[in-house]
């Protein structure tokens, strides 16, 4: 079995069920303690619409957050576990151009995109 993430009607990601789960835990998490949303819809148990406008912006306040230097290092590796995904999701939707660039993680995500099935 695997987990579907669409955005606008695009499939920009099919891991197989229990990364998606993690991932979207992950998300949650994230979401809740930075007082952020992230776009994410259920649609099924195994399914995320994910609103692109929203996830925009929560990823881009990942990536600034990650890269300020006053910030705990931890904190910055924590998140680069939603951070790579996210981006190469957005890539693959067509909205790479509107996240805040930051060339480590931007060459992280072109690493990880072989190993993510859309």
């Amino acid at each position: 079995m695997s987990y579907i993430f669409d955005i606008d009607d695009i499939t920009v990601w099919s891991p197989a069920l229990r990364i998606g789960e993690l991932y979207v835990g992950f998300v949650h998490v994230v979401e809740s303690q930075m007082d952020e949303t992230s776009g994410f819809k259920d649609i099924a148990s195994d399914m995320i619409d994910i609103d692109a406008n929203s996830f925009i912006g929560f990823v881009n306040v990942l990536i600034t957050l990650s890269a300020t230097p006053h910030q705990n290092r931890l904190l910055s590796w924590h998140l680069r576990s939603i951070l790579g995904p996210s981006i190469v999701m957005l890539q693959r939707a067509g909205y790479g151009a509107r996240l805040v660039q930051d060339d480590s993680l931007f060459e992280d995500a072109r690493m990880l995109a072989a190993y993510m099935p859309q």
